[in-house]
């Protein structure tokens, strides 16, 4: 039984609440904390210190890992210290947490400590999220006109732009980004370098490394600008590296106006692009993304079906978040994409510092029923969940497609769920 992904369910549904022996235990432990990249957890400010994830794994070895998303209300998963090991627990829920062989915290990178040579923490310029995902992001911030409802990064990340000596996308900006880039792009690259060497070899990495080069979004009309900018950094990623990349570069970006725009960075090694909907139905998308709404929900699906033909089947992909639209109309879009060689998947909603959202994240069973039908729609199609199960740490695709949350002749994974 796939003890391990119900209770990443139930973890990703209803958050998660350490206590003080866990927090010590964590720190103790060299454990990974919050790497402050897309989101941070409510309170975590208030936390001397608060883990970034956990690793989950099942009486027959599988092995996942889910984000330490913050607790949304009493029925949150407590993480406590019993006879010197991580207990988990849930009112109603101690027998799928008894199924589990382990739960550990995921260990900080040894890179996380160290500086470049000029000084500059190697965080600032590359992180980890999950175990093997690799974060290049050049810049901190996000310039789009209105920000989406769900998203704090601007909150999280004052400091940051305030002190940013390379780069950053300020709504309030007179100079155009590609002239900024311009004047900064050597200085950034010097550094990237330095940081990738030391960071690349390092233990979390050495079976996958999925490289992601993501940021914030520009204003919405330099998204052309962001693209070539892109494709500058993917040229340089890929001079030295593109054999260590488990999946090529995949670029998040919003879509730029132009299909050259795609074709360039697809010219400097960019593998796979992602135009990140968030949410499927029209009125969803305008209330909850309002600047991504200006750019246009149907130029992003255009483009999203210009880099299949340009990137091929599986390669264009669009993420949503799974509370902001129905259940089945979640299912429908990503039935919809899918037919088109677009790959879907979903984050669970989790509700962050600096959030406005009004929507609560969905159960667990709603969160298994989705998954489950999401894997089948990636056979249907011959698609691929995105990375693995311990990068992907606030989505089950990879379970579900694993089978890890299918009926089988005995039992249903869902009926142990309360």
């Amino acid at each position: 039984m796939s003890h391990e992904t119900l209770a990443k369910a139930l973890i990703l549904t209803r958050g998660i609440h350490f206590t003080e022996h866990a927090l010590e235990m964590a720190k103790a432990n060299g454990a990974k904390g919050q790497n402050l990249v897309y989101n941070a957890p409510k309170g975590h400010r208030i936390e001397q210190f608060r883990p970034q994830e956990l690793l989950l794994r099942g009486e027959d070895g599988y092995q996942t890992c889910v984000s330490a998303v913050a607790a949304s209300d009493q029925s949150a998963v407590i993480a406590d210290v019993e006879n010197g090991k991580l207990k988990l627990s849930a009112n109603g829920c101690e027998h799928i947490f008894k199924g589990l062989s382990e739960t550990i915290f995921v260990p900080e990178p040894k890179y996380y400590s160290k500086y470049t040579s000029s000084g500059i923490p190697l965080t600032r310029l590359i992180s980890a999220c999950g175990v093997d995902e690799m974060n290049i992001w050049p810049w901190h911030d996000c310039a789009i006109s209105k920000m989406c409802t769900f998203c704090g990064i601007n909150k999280i990340n004052t400091k940051k732009v305030e002190k940013s000596i390379f780069f950053t996308a300020k709504k309030k900006r007179e100079i155009p980004a590609l002239q900024l880039w311009q004047n900064s792009r050597d200085l950034y690259f010097k550094e990237m370098n330095e940081a990738l060497e030391l960071a690349i070899n390092d233990d979390c990495y050495a079976e996958h490394l999925h490289l992601i080069l993501i940021s914030g979004n520009l204003k919405n009309d330099e998204l052309d600008m962001q693209a070539s900018i892109y494709a500058d950094i993917s040229k340089v990623l890929n001079s030295k590296y593109s054999k260590r990349f488990t999946e090529g570069i995949v670029a998040v970006t919003a879509p730029p106006s132009s299909t050259d725009a795609l074709h360039l960075m697809k010219d400097s090694g960019v593998s796979t692009v992602v135009f990140n909907l968030e949410a499927w139905m029209p009125d969803v998308f305008a209330s909850e993304c309002p600047g991504k709404n200006e750019i246009g929900r149907d130029h992003y699906l255009f483009m999203l079906r210009k880099a299949v033909d340009i990137y091929g089947w599986g390669h264009s992909w669009c993420n949503l978040v799974l509370g902001l639209d129905s259940i089945e109309d979640t299912l429908q879009g990503c039935e919809e994409l899918a037919s088109q060689g677009i790959t879907p998947s979903a984050n669970i909603l989790h509700l962050d510092e600096g959030s406005r959202c009004k929507k609560q994240p969905p159960t667990a069973k709603e969160a298994l029923h989705f998954f489950r039908n999401l894997g089948d729609i990636y056979l249907k199609y011959d698609l691929l969940p995105y990375y693995c199960q311990l990068a992907l740490r606030t989505s089950l695709s990879n379970e579900a497609y694993a089978g890890r949350i299918k009926k089988t002749a005995f039992s249903d994974p869902l009926n142990l769920l309360p």
